[in-house]
């Protein structure tokens, strides 16, 4: 991401911002890390940082840059270890079974912890405009595809409240 490090990082600032807003401080689980940028912004705003990824690579630029990342899944962190925030940033679309990954994901929550998903949006302008052209809807990658009310439902089904959707 060095390349896009600015228009990432005003993507995961903005995205911080709104966590903010229902969640302040503590240690934050990025699943899915990269080499960490997200991890960056929220360190700045004071967080602990913690992070799992597949790319042995980028597990690498992560922890050189001081954060405890895991070269796996979530299944590599110690079940003890729990987080204010877990984030997943273009990941959940890519879960075969969302609603039960998000109730193992509950098991990490501090009391009243919150998880934050940016998904793409299977009701987006672009996505009813490209159709079958658009890359959500390649049928390899994605998996499942959202809409705020499916995304709705998978919540409820998984013992969430959805407190806010963003597009």
């Amino acid at each position: 991401h060095e390349s896009e490090a600015d228009f990432y990082r005003r993507i995961y600032s903005a995205g911080m911002d709104m966590v903010q807003r229902h969640v302040h401080g503590g240690n934050v689980l990025d699943i899915g890390c990269s080499s960490g940028l997200f991890l960056d912004v929220a360190r700045e705003r004071g967080w602990g940082t913690y992070g799992v990824e597949l790319n042995e690579q980028e597990v690498g630029i992560a922890q050189r840059k001081g954060h405890q990342v895991w070269n796996g899944t979530i299944d590599e962190i110690p079940e003890t270890a729990k987080f204010s925030l877990i984030s997943l940033w273009d990941v959940f679309e890519h879960i075969k079974d969302g609603v039960a990954y998000l109730q193992n994901l509950s098991k990490r929550l501090d009391r009243g912890g919150t998880i934050f998903l940016q998904i793409p949006s299977a009701d987006a302008l672009a996505a009813r405009i490209m159709r079958d052209q658009c890359n959500m809807f390649d049928g390899l990658e994605h998996v499942n595809l959202y809409g705020e009310s499916t995304i709705q439902r998978a919540s409820a089904r998984a013992g969430f409240d959805l407190v806010a959707v963003d597009s």
